[in-house]
């Protein structure tokens, strides 16, 4: 099960949404003591009730800063699951369908200890996706009236070179996704008793799959030049049929080329980057790179198609991935790897990854940007303050700039779970090195740099790229733009048109273009 802010019910009259706090006005604490509410689209007149919080259910530890969610399971109608949720892991409990709303009793499920990313509810069997003791994630079973994480069912065992992404139950067995490195893509199906590879019409880089009360599934697919195309496939004739909403044009970026390379680190880890530039550019040191990271919460980069960003390549750019510690692309311990008192392998691998572009002639120091938001702000703020002569441009988008201050924001609590908190020595000693603002030094020459916020971003203060632009433009010595591009009406990504994401992704390009002449 996905664990959205809203979430429909099996019945298809009943839906249940998170709640901002109902005295928000008198805090700014705008993310705390939320609640999951129900809400029955049939009744004009009635009062949405609070089924899962820290309010109504006082017998369970919840802290302000957790995400009290609730989501329906399709595979079994007679149950739902609460989690309590936030930046770092989750523990969930659960209570019968039926008993909706009246005596309402959760029992608990599974603790963060047990490391579940996805689980699914059949009959009485708990199916789950976890990475206790298998940094690339194994499938289990336990019995849910009866609970066992600690020796649960193996139903797939870990896979060496593959990381298992995505659970999906169906009637008669199980369908689940595995990326190597994250950017290539294999799908599986297991009958409880063997599995098999389904073969695919085409390499992808990511895939997703959605299922249906029968045998049959629907697969999306897509890869860096491969536009997202729709399969349906019959289990029962093995069979697969493209079904795409929107009709492919062939022959479209054939003459792109696309290079997955392991860099090697400093301290000898295999960093996955991609690479992707047209046919026929020479390496000569000559070409304006881009290269994009994030590193955090676990999240891969998966290749994804976007003709915005390609319209770097076919102005004859090259355009460039890291797939830096603190993400996914290898698994669990990957991203433990940019955690926490281990955060600055995220810049570092991400200063590495630029070293090679630099000495294998895909670009030079004058010519390579980097670009990154949000929590990868951190990744881009703080490679851009350590290694300053590494780079033409420098583009940050509502980015975590000043670590040290996270836990005097609305989302501050929360992101402690990830970054660190200031009443730990040890964290508060790591959130000071990978803070961007505190590491700006006096008399020193930086890139051109372009910072962008949302005025209604709840999850990123904007006030930190604020602090940050201000000391940047007050010690920089270059005379290069140092520019802050501020969106009243944005949020944290929200809140855009069309129209608005592709003024800013050109404002972005055109930025990294012409400060890299």
């Amino acid at each position: 099960m996905k664990y959205n802010s809203v979430n429909w019910l099996p019945d298809n009259q009943n839906f249940i949404y998170l709640k901002p706090d109902a005295n928000l006005h008198k805090t700014h604490n705008s993310l705390h003591n939320m609640s999951s509410m129900l809400h029955n689209i049939n009744k004009t007149e009635t009062i949405d009730i609070d089924i899962f919080s820290k309010q109504s259910q006082k017998e369970i530890n919840m802290m302000p800063e957790d995400f009290p969610i609730v989501s329906a399971s399709f595979t079994n109608k007679n149950y739902l699951i609460g989690n309590i949720t936030g930046a770092s892991g989750s523990e969930a409990y659960y209570t019968k369908y039926d008993s909706l709303p009246e005596n309402l009793i959760w029992k608990p499920l599974y603790q963060k200890d047990d490391q579940i990313i996805e689980a699914y509810i059949e009959n009485n069997e708990f199916l789950f996706l976890t990475a206790k003791n298998a940094e690339n994630y194994t499938i289990a079973k336990t019995n849910l009236l009866n609970p066992d994480f600690a020796n649960p069912e193996i139903l797939v065992t870990e896979k060496v070179d593959e990381v298992i992404r995505e659970l999906k139950v169906v009637n008669n067995g199980f369908y689940y996704i595995t990326t190597k490195n994250g950017v290539s893509a294999k799908l599986y199906f297991n009958d409880y008793s063997k599995e098999k590879e389904i073969e695919l019409p085409e390499k992808f880089g990511s895939l997703s799959i959605e299922s249906t009360v029968d045998n049959t599934i629907w697969i999306s697919g897509m890869g860096w030049t491969t536009p997202l195309t729709r399969y349906k496939y019959d289990a029962d004739t093995e069979k697969m049929v493209e079904i795409s909403l929107n009709q492919k044009k062939s022959g479209l970026f054939q003459d792109y080329v696309i290079e997955e390379k392991i860099i090697e680190a400093r301290d000898k880890k295999q960093i996955p980057l991609s690479i992707i530039y047209k046919n026929g550019t020479r390496l000569n040191s000559a070409n304006k790179a881009l290269m994009y990271a994030y590193g955090a919460y676990g999240t891969t980069i998966r290749p994804f198609f976007s003709i915005d960003w390609l319209s770097w390549v076919e102005n004859g750019g090259v355009l460039c991935f890291a797939h830096v510690r603190g993400g996914g692309e290898k698994g669990n311990n990957w991203y433990i790897e940019g955690f926490k008192e281990k955060k600055h392998n995220s810049w570092n691998d991400l200063i590495d990854c630029s070293k090679f572009l630099i000495d294998n002639k895909y670009t030079s120091k004058e010519k390579l940007s980097i670009y990154g938001g949000s929590a990868g702000g951190i990744t881009i703020g703080r490679a851009a303050t350590e290694r300053p002569d590494l780079f033409g441009s420098v583009i940050i988008e509502v980015g975590m700039l000043n670590t040290l201050r996270l836990e005097q924001t609305p989302n501050g609590l929360n992101s402690a779970k990830e970054f660190g908190s200031t009443k730990d020595s040890l964290e508060c000693l790591a959130l000071i090195e990978m803070d961007s603002y505190h590491n700006i030094k006096q008399n020193t020459e930086y890139p051109a740099t372009l910072v962008i916020v949302g005025m209604n971003d709840m999850r990123v203060s904007p006030w930190q790229s604020g602090k940050f632009v201000a000391r940047l433009q007050e010690f920089d010595t270059s005379q290069k733009p140092i520019i802050f591009f501020v969106d009243y009406d944005e949020g944290h990504y929200f809140n855009s048109s069309r129209k608005k994401v592709i003024e800013k992704m050109a404002n972005i390009f055109s930025f990294a273009y012409t400060q890299t002449e």
